[in-house]
């Protein structure tokens, strides 16, 4: 069994931030630092989506399910610039967005990928999912769901 330290560096020093974990895949995390102060972790299984607050430098659990995949958008309508998570729980749960300490449902679908990108200049993020051969690659932005392509594609950046 490995065991993981998960390590963040604030400013100009190095911090453990979780010294006593053990996982039998590290392929089940992902580390998203959606904005400055702020890491959010998936632990996989055994521990679920946790938040690293560096200013109070606790962790918080966020949720027990473990996703197919996260990323973080700036999808902010009030033009705050802060980044919302976007968390793909497989198809038991859909996509989900987490903004302002709240849960909202994007659809029942699970993607094959999501990649935030702001496509139309307004300095916030669309979210550009790919669904695969069945829907193809959709745009969602600011609530609205619009057809990119109806094909699916090998990768998107």
């Amino acid at each position: 069994m490995k065991k993981i330290f998960l390590l963040a560096f604030f400013f100009v020093a190095w911090c453990v931030l979780a010294p006593d974990l053990f996982a039998n895949n590290s392929k089940a995390f992902q580390i998203l630092a959606p904005d400055k102060g702020r890491v959010v972790v998936n632990f996989g299984p055994q521990y679920g989506i946790c938040v690293y607050n560096a200013n109070g430098g606790s962790w918080s659990g966020l949720n027990a399910v473990n996703p197919v995949s996260m990323t973080a958008a700036c999808l902010d309508s009030a033009g705050q610039g802060l980044k919302d998570l976007v968390i793909d729980f497989g198809l038991d749960y859909g996509i989900l967005l987490y903004r302002n300490g709240s849960w909202s449902a994007l659809n029942r679908a699970t993607a094959k990928a999501i990649v935030p990108a702001d496509i139309n200049g307004d300095g916030k993020d669309e979210l550009v999912i790919d669904f695969g051969s069945r829907y193809g690659i959709l745009i969602y932005t600011s609530g609205v769901w619009s057809v990119l392509n109806s094909a699916t594609a090998r990768s998107i950046v």
